[in-house]
């Protein structure tokens, strides 16, 4: 079974993760989806004075409030509900995510209103980090229609030993998709044969030839051939680029402006 677990705080953007999570969750046989919310450790009004409700009654009302959303989204799928006390997003579900051997958490990459802190940009990339499953970072304006056509963003230096194949070819297999694997040089060289037939070998069946694209900028190199290749996700580990933490801040809104529907699935090495 594939599960995949969602963090939910309400704001648009997590609701907006979730009915991606739950319409790509009905693409894949033998899936559960986890609605996770995190609250804080003590309740307090918004004057900041503590509010006399005990935890599981915080606890219940977060569950009811899950279920509304489930029912909203038209999620179809088998799910479980997870509310937890936590005073770190990241690390609680970093921790249930290790003790239940989740195979993918879906994170929105901004967050809205008072709930902003949440569910930011810098918490998707906090829970990359954490290497504790493959992070797919839905970007505001996605909504899923297949996951057809895919690239590997890869920069092709140690692939025999850093590259996290199996987990990557996991989440291909839920798809089946064509993957094309391109390679951003500013010299616009190609890579070298034995890091080719390396990266061909770990990711088989899937990929063909690395696909070299010259630029100077690794996001406008990326542009281009997201627009020539018709992808439908990006996929790529963090060691490798240091594009991630800025993909989607504002310097880079122009430059990825008619793609901010494409999700980005980020596997730690």
């Amino acid at each position: 079974m594939t599960t995949i677990l969602v963090p939910v705080d309400f704001s648009e953007t997590s609701k907006n993760a979730a009915r991606y999570a739950s319409d790509m969750a009905k693409s894949i046989s033998d899936v559960r989806l986890t609605f996770f919310h995190v609250f804080d450790p003590i309740a307090a009004g918004s004057d900041g004075t503590p509010l006399n409700i005990s935890t599981g009654d915080r606890k219940k009302i977060a569950e009811r409030a899950i279920e509304n959303l489930s029912a909203e989204i038209g999620n179809t799928s088998p799910y479980t509900i997870v509310a937890r006390e936590g005073a770190s997003l990241v690390d609680t579900i970093a921790e249930y995510v290790r003790a239940e051997s989740c195979d993918l958490v879906v994170m929105g990459i901004t967050g809205a209103g008072k709930l902003s802190h949440i569910l930011m940009g810098s918490n998707s990339l906090k829970m990359v980090k954490q290497a504790a499953a493959p992070v797919l970072i839905v970007p505001p304006n996605a909504w899923f229609n297949g996951l057809k056509t895919q690239a590997f963003a890869t920069d092709a230096k140690g692939v025999e030993t850093t590259l996290p194949a199996r987990q990557i070819r996991a989440f291909l297999d839920l798809f089946r998709p064509v993957l094309k694997i391109v390679h951003v040089s500013a010299d616009g060289e190609a890579i070298s044969k034995t890091d080719e037939t390396h990266l061909a070998g770990m990711l088989a069946p899937y990929g063909g030839p690395v696909q070299v694209v010259r630029s100077n900028d690794f996001l406008e190199g990326l542009d281009s051939f997201i627009s020539r290749e018709k992808i439908d996700c990006i996929i790529t580990v963090p060691r490798q680029h240091g594009f991630l933490q800025g993909l989607f801040q504002p310097s880079h809104t122009r430059q990825l402006a008619h793609h901010t529907h494409i999700p980005l699935l980020a596997v730690h090495e």
